[in-house]
């Protein structure tokens, strides 16, 4: 009698210790009270995006910024930066006028001003240049010209006239009257021989938001088209 008490308790014991790898994950789970781990949902992802690794972050990132528009300007059409805004212009004299914020600092915006008086009016390139070499006056009295740098260049079959100058800037005066010569200042200028006439451009500011703003007057010039 005790012999088979025995053999019965051995029995239940060896029953007891099966071991749970020999089952199915669900079954061993499930004979101790236990419900498998759900798996989390995954994020909506476009169309044709590979799917994301566990460990992958889902955040979003940041927005791009909004491509820039084009603007016409009566015969000439460029894609300014987003960050230019376009001002009621100053002057009568002025095809459209765009204010750049200030370098990062606190120096003044810069103004970039776009005249256009139409086929074969507003006179001749190198009159204009020699007109803004005289708004120009260098601190030891030396010539605005010697100093300035130029250069040329075509867009879509255009040619380009570019100055590059320094100095007080006493552009604000004269007939108008208006401003007092501000030192310090950079003026970008281009001279751009459209087919519906000349247009010229006239970046002015402190020479440290000019500065800060050259390449995007550059990448803006490169845009201009008929």
């Amino acid at each position: 009698m005790r012999r088979i008490v025995a053999l019965g308790m051995l029995a239940v014991i060896v029953g007891c210790s099966q071991n749970y790898s020999e089952k199915k994950p669900d079954e061993a789970l499930a004979e101790r009270g236990l419900k498998p781990a759900q798996p989390m949902p995954s994020p909506h992802l476009p169309a044709g995006h590979p799917p994301l690794d566990a460990n992958q972050a889902t955040e979003p990132s940041s927005a791009p910024a909004a491509a820039p528009t084009p603007s016409d300007l009566g015969g000439l059409a460029g894609q300014a930066p987003a960050e230019w805004r376009q001002v009621p212009p100053s002057s009568s004299m002025r095809l459209a006028e765009y204010a750049l914020p200030g370098y990062p600092g606190g120096t003044a915006d810069a103004v970039l001003a776009v005249f256009h008086f139409g086929q074969n009016q507003g006179g001749g390139v190198e009159a204009n240049i020699q007109r803004w070499f005289s708004q120009f006056i260098q601190p030891d009295g030396g010539s605005t010209e010697a100093r300035a740098r130029r250069s040329t260049r075509t867009v879509r079959g255009m040619p380009v006239t570019l100055v590059d100058l320094e100095g007080t800037y006493n552009g604000g005066m004269g007939a108008g009257g208006q401003g007092e010569p501000q030192p310090g200042y950079r003026m970008l200028g281009a001279v751009v021989e459209a087919p519906r006439g000349t247009f010229f451009y006239k970046l002015t500011g402190p020479r440290t938001t000019v500065a800060y703003w050259a390449e995007a007057f550059s990448t803006y010039l490169e845009s201009l088209q008929p």
